[in-house]
């Protein structure tokens, strides 16, 4: 569907340092931010005198119109395609594209690690890895450009012209072997008009966020740039109660009380606690800017014009890790009759709530428990183990409340590690597009794209070192792409061409984790095992396409794609006294293909049917252990058949656009939480054997009245694993003096639904332009989704299989029940839209939600969407 309208924990010294380097380039920003705004005015003087020269000068306003799906023809007119303005991003304040979500019905996209790793779902087809080597079912492009490296996905939205989210897999078209769909980026483009404007953003949380842009017509007709920019600075919004703690000179040794306790961690008997001094207080905060040139190109070769486009981009983040909520465990429930805990399967159930790694527990979660036992007094329960019993009624009650709503207080915890994310990215391209003659034209894209990153990241959301992680990794792509399009006929249309991709990638990662030497010590914290690993990749796609306008009101086309890729794996691992190495390679290729059938009755109403084979390649997990080794996932195949319909009626007031589909997967890959005996938790890529996926989209946009735009987007969604046996291996005790043995476990979620998919999810929008003449506009709106339950694991939310073969979590506990959020904006423009001012609230319930959750067989981890957020804007254009 097409919218036609379419918008580490630091030392102290080392902490001292990074908050004097912190200081020096927020000074630095802020001398850089008053020189553009004085070139700004500066060029703004300059160009007006320039323009006395202009034959347009004297008008008093020139508008160029368009919309937003002028850079997405190439999905095809026989796609289901969501596209978004500069307006519509601005209105519902997207600032990177998993902000868009919310507001595109089957599409999920999860971020840890500060915004550097992101995962994608479109149709519940996905993979929710957040390893740097990922490769993701998705195909994600910025400015024509191929983005593979899963750091670099979640760009800043900034200067942004049109957003587009193709649903459905990809077959026979240009874009990369893709099984979900596509999401394309497009910056606005230089134009051969002078223009410039600055906005200004402020918030709670301390929030300022700048953004800038110069357009600059250097040669008339020939050359000109753009050069934008963004910076954002906010503080977190999760407390840290382990924030502020007393210096090591100051702290009492702990005894049998808890005297030297400072947040919840566990403290050696004679020790101090080794909680480090000076950890910031507000985490999950957000520090980051972006800045990019395009220069337009239009040389004329005799009677051939040439159209090339230069970009050059840089952006960086250096902000705390992501942090979240840790919900615990017990170890098991008692029977509420009897009180025993005798381990067998009908007591192991709702452990949800209980301490992590036996040591800590968060103290919100602890008043709910004093809460409950408040309510169920030992008085009321009989002898013998009645206080076994009374844990058996009121820890069942907990683990429901903290699976539906989370503690008292989602946003905030104790952390022991602050930790920081930083990403350097920069990038360049060339796009040219070049008709050789009539009829026939070549375009050629180049690009390359660079990053470093390094992120320290308590992933136990505790005081302690139950799970922490430390991970440096250096990686760069270059691509080539070249089609053709060539008009054979009025009716006859050829498109062909091909697209290499090289990508290289270098990963250090250290996981410190808790050593127990006995239930009353915890060692500091240690490096227990340490993952390095090189991946080069090459992939290379060619691809043709045919369109053959059959009748005036019926059009056919088809394409083939032949996909190759290799890759080259080198892992080290390294646990206790333990090591591994393993060298891989495999080279994977397919051939996809689709078909679509289009008829337009009418110019206002067209149908279509599209079938598509798609294919995505296999992977390496980086996460192997000591027992398996590293592990390779084969690639996965899709079949789908997809029929649509787009309408317009009563003279474009009214829009109806749908989709109908259905999806069958093959080695479907999935990605688990393995628990192999005696090996750290760790997460991994699987496959299923066979999976499917139906559903239906439906958009409607109505506009009864001018100025007043309704919207709504709605989609339901049906998926399961229609064959899905995982194993994992577990240790069996033989008895009589028998050594244990290691045997395998067979879990099985065949007809679970897949993860990350709701089925149902509903977005709605009401925007009103009120014209008041000389006094300028008034621009309300309010935008709002609703999405039904979500799970993030394969057991439909109920996490891990314990060593019966059953899941024991409450409904949603590694999941999310269903919740609205919604957004609200009020915009004043003065009446030529050079000078607007807007107010908007996010979240305006304060809704709490989670954005992913995860279980370890220790904790469970929840990463807790935003909080409500507002403020305001100005704006001016030149």
């Amino acid at each position: 569907m097409i919218n036609a309208k379419i918008n580490h924990t630091l030392t102290l010294q080392e902490y001292r340092l990074d908050g004097n380097l912190m200081y020096l380039m927020q000074r630095l920003r802020l001398l850089a931010l008053a020189a553009a705004v004085f070139a700004f005015l500066f060029s703004t003087t300059l160009s007006a005198q320039e323009l006395n020269h202009d034959p347009w000068a004297g008008v008093e306003e020139m508008t160029v119109t368009g919309d937003a799906t002028a850079n997405l023809l190439d999905l095809g007119r026989g796609d289901s395609v969501i596209a978004f303005d500069s307006t519509q991003l601005e209105n519902i304040g997207a600032g990177d594209i998993a902000d868009l979500a919310a507001f595109t019905p089957n599409l999920e996209i999860r971020s840890a690690g500060g915004g550097s790793q992101p995962t994608f779902f479109i149709r519940g087809v996905g993979l929710a890895d957040f390893s740097a080597n990922a490769s993701g079912s998705i195909a994600i492009y910025q400015d024509d450009i191929p983005i593979n490296a899963p750091a670099i996905q979640l760009g800043a939205l900034f200067d942004v012209e049109s957003v587009g989210v193709g649903r459905g897999p990809e077959g026979g078209s240009r874009h990369r072997n893709a099984t979900a769909g596509v999401i394309k980026v497009y910056s606005r483009k230089p134009t051969d008009e002078f223009e410039a404007h600055l906005k200004l953003s402020v918030g709670n949380f301390e929030m300022i966020q700048v953004e800038g842009a110069l357009n600059v017509p250097i040669v008339p007709n020939l050359l000109s740039a753009r050069i934008s920019f963004q910076t954002i600075d906010r503080k977190g919004w999760t407390q840290n109660g382990c924030a502020n703690a007393p210096a090591n000179s100051e702290r009492s040794v702990q005894t049998f009380q808890t005297s030297g306790i400072i947040c919840g961690e566990n403290v050696r008997i004679g020790h101090l606690s080794d909680i480090p001094e000076g950890l910031a207080d507000d985490l999950n905060d957000e520090n980051n800017w972006a800045a990019r040139m395009l220069v337009a190109f239009t040389p004329e070769f005799g009677e051939v014009a040439t159209n090339w486009l230069f970009n050059a981009h840089v952006a960086k983040r250096d902000q705390f890790a992501r942090v979240g909520q840790q919900i615990g465990f017990t170890g098991t429930i008692p029977d509420p009759s009897t009180g025993e805990t005798s381990g067998s399967t009908d007591i192991l159930l709702n452990r949800f709530g209980g301490r992590a790694g036996g040591v800590y527990r968060d103290p919100d979660v602890a008043k709910l428990e004093e809460g409950l036992a408040a309510r169920f007094p030992l008085s009321g329960f009989s002898q013998p183990r009645r206080a076994l019993k009374r844990n058996g009624v009121i820890f069942p009650i907990l683990a429901n409340r903290l699976a539906k709503h989370l503690d008292a207080d989602p946003f905030r915890g104790d952390y022991n590690n602050a930790g920081n994310s930083r990403l350097e990215n920069w990038g360049t391209s060339l796009r040219g597009v070049i008709p050789i003659r009539d009829h026939f034209e070549v375009t050629t894209t180049t690009g390359f794209e660079r990053y470093q990153r390094r992120v320290d990241q308590d992933t136990d959301f505790s005081p302690l070192t139950l799970f922490e992680l430390l991970q440096t990794d250096d990686a760069w792509q270059a691509s080539q792409e070249i089609q053709i399009r060539w008009d054979i006929a009025e009716t006859l249309t050829l498109n062909a061409g091909g697209l290499a991709l090289r990508e290289e990638l270098d990963v250090q990662l250290d996981d410190f984790v808790l050593r127990q030497a006995d239930p009353d010590e915890i060692d500091p914290r240690s490096v227990n095992r340490t993952r390095e690993y090189r991946q080069k990749t090459w992939n290379v796609g060619l691809f043709t396409r045919m369109e053959w306008e059959i009748q005036e009101t019926f059009t056919a086309d088809a394409g083939v794609r032949f996909n190759w890729e290799k890759k080259n794996f080198v892992y080290s691992f390294i646990e206790s006294n333990a090591n591994r190495t393993t060298f891989a390679s495999n080279t994977w290729d397919h051939l996809t293909y689709d078909l679509r059938l289009r008829w337009d009755p009418t110019v206002d109403v067209q149908f279509y049917f599209k079938f598509t084979h798609g294919w995505r390649s296999g992977h390496f997990n980086a996460t192997a252990n000591t027992l398996r080794g590293a592990t390779v996932a084969k690639p996965e195949k899709i079949d789908s058949w997809e029929a649509g319909w787009n309408t317009n009626w009563f003279d474009g007031r009214l829009t109806l656009n749908g989709a109908a589909f259905y999806y069958r997967y093959k080695d479907y890959q999935v990605f688990v939480t393995n628990r192999d005996f005696g090996s750290i938790p760790e997460q991994v890529i699987r496959n299923a054997d066979d999976a499917e996926i139906y559903g239906v989209e439906v958009e409607a946009i109505m506009e009864p009245v001018d100025g007043l735009r309704l919207a709504m987007n709605f989609g339901w969604l049906e998926s399961q694993f229609l064959d899905f046996v995982d194993q994992r291996l577990v240790q069996q005790n033989l008895g009589f003096g028998i050594p244990p043995i290691n045997t395998q476990l067979n879990e099985e979620f065949s007809g679970n639904r897949l993860q990350n998919s709701p089925k149902y999810s509903v977005s709605l929008s009401a925007t009103y332009d009120f014209d008041m003449g000389r006094l300028g506009t008034i621009k309300p709106g309010y935008f709002s989704t609703w999405t039904d339950d979500v799970s993030f694991d394969k057991a439909e939310g109920r996490g891990l299989v314990n060593q019966f073969g059953q899941t024991f979590l409450p409904k949603n506990a590694i999941g999310q029940q269903a919740f609205w959020l919604h957004n609200l904006r009020l915009e004043w423009a003065n009446q030529s839209e050079s000078i607007s001012v807007a107010g908007w609230v996010r979240n305006a319930t304060n809704k709490v939600y989670k954005l992913f959750a995860f279980e370890t067989g220790d904790y469970a981890g929840i990463l807790v969407g935003d909080p409500r957020t507002y403020g305001a804007d100005i704006t001016l254009t030149w």
